[in-house]
């Protein structure tokens, strides 16, 4: 990447430089790099701690854009003289303004710079946070081709320092910026049940929004969660497994006679439109009403948008799976269940999802 502000470590020719040559403040010297020389400017981060190998960890300010990568080797050349006074590895090329971070998160970063790749990985993520640090951003950073990239983060993964939320292209997050942020969502969730005691729960949307998440990190995360039985999901929302939401006797009323007219089969011949005429409630509400049904297991919503009283398809899906027959035409499941073809067929779909029946041709394995 190109810069004018980079991080680095060096490691003085002689102690004679390190005493006499140098300022704890700042030093103007000329930078050898490949074929280039640049006159640039450099401060110590810490000039009273010595590193036992004597290698010092320095701010460098050049007078052009250097094109550098993580481990790039340079020379310092002695102000006035053609004497080396330092050889020098960058250890991040894109550093910021010397003064912006606190000097001890800026140490602790480039003591993790100055190991080895893996090293290097785990501190570059470790930094990006709960976003993560994606394949573009490390092969800026460094010159590690991907599929070398890829083998070091599976052996971090291994050890369990790293999660690998997509192989292609990669993208990482460290251990414990995952459990960081599985523990932000369980407090996200806490206050918003305070807030909000009638809703079914958050939408993922508002999550992924309010800490700007990559769609695959979320994901990890509520699955993570799901497993853990932290959390339950009501379709696109997410809430506290042991969360009831609390309804007032007039709703609670609505949510009984919306389960009776799914269990008669009135919503398959009503609206939106008509429902909320006929409740006098809004959209949004009756959404969160059909939600909260879905979220008792008293309803269930299928392919295609259709509502399924839950134990009328328990009931199907225990008939099915007692059933002597092997095979099932879409003619025969129409008569089992006194559906049209417009409804057998979204529902044969959502049992092939629930992996009751299986497509095979023009008929339906049962399983």
């Amino acid at each position: 990447m190109k810069t004018t502000n980079f991080d680095a470590m060096v490691n003085f020719s002689s102690q004679e430089a390190q005493n006499k040559g140098l300022s704890p403040f700042s030093v103007d010297a000329p930078l050898l790099f490949k074929d280039q020389k640049v006159p640039v400017s450099f401060s110590f981060y810490s000039p009273k701690k010595k590193r036992r190998d004597d290698w010092h960890f320095i701010h460098v300010r050049s007078s052009q854009p250097l094109f550098l990568k993580w481990k790039d080797a340079f020379e310092l050349q002695k102000p006035g003289r053609r004497e080396i006074l330092a050889q020098g590895r960058v250890l991040n090329p894109e550093g910021e303004e010397k003064g912006k971070t606190k000097p001890s998160g800026i140490l602790s970063f480039l003591e993790q710079l100055s190991g080895n790749r893996e090293q290097m990985i785990l501190a570059l993520a470790h930094k990006k946070g709960i976003k993560g640090v994606g394949e573009k951003e490390l092969t800026s950073f460094s010159s590690l081709s991907p599929s070398s990239l890829l083998s070091c983060s599976q052996e971090l993964e291994r050890k369990g320092s790293i999660k690998i939320v997509r192989f292609s292209p990669l993208l990482l997050l460290t251990q414990s910026r995952f459990e960081f942020l599985c523990d932000k969502i369980l407090k996200r969730l806490q206050q918003f049940h305070r807030r909000h005691p009638q809703k079914v729960g958050m939408r993922k949307s508002q999550i992924q929004s309010r800490w700007k998440l990559h769609p695959r990190v979320l994901s990890l995360a509520v699955k993570h969660l799901y497993r853990k039985g932290r959390i339950k999901e009501i379709q696109d929302r997410i809430a506290l497994s042991q969360f009831q939401v609390s309804l007032p006797e007039r709703e609670e009323k609505i949510l009984a006679e919306l389960e009776r007219m799914c269990e008669e089969g009135r919503f398959k011949s009503l609206s939106y439109k008509e429902l909320k005429k006929h409740f006098s409630i809004s959209s949004q509400k009756l959404n969160d009403l059909i939600s909260i049904l879905i979220q008792r297991r008293k309803i269930m919503q299928g392919p295609d948008g259709f509502f399924i009283h839950s134990p009328w398809l328990d009931e199907l899906v225990r008939k099915l799976k007692g059933s002597t027959k092997k095979e099932m035409t879409v003619g025969e499941f129409k008569q089992m269940t006194g559906l049209t073809r417009k409804y057998a067929i979204p529902l044969l779909e959502l049992l092939d999802q629930m992996g009751v029946t299986r497509r095979k041709g023009s008929v339906r394995e049962i399983l």
